[in-house]
């Protein structure tokens, strides 16, 4: 089975500060349609814990240190 669906590149909606850093993301079917926008922040992707609670993963707290290909 193909994919149809692809995510775009995030777009930074706020730079951080109390709330956290948020992104926006399409999802597009077929190369050009979008279906959907979402937006990704620490409520929806809250940090990953192991069993002993320390943080394995969480999004990053400003825009600057993005592991993605998105550069400011």
């Amino acid at each position: 089975m193909e994919d149809r669906h692809t995510v775009s590149e995030p777009r930074p909606l706020s730079a951080g500060g109390g709330d956290g850093a948020k992104w926006e993301v399409d999802i597009i079917r077929d190369g050009n349609l979008i279906v959907d926008t979402f937006t990704i922040s620490k409520e929806v992707l809250p940090p990953r814990k192991n069993k002993k609670g320390k943080v394995l993963w969480r999004l990053p707290s400003d825009l600057d240190k993005t592991v993605s290909g998105y550069k400011r």
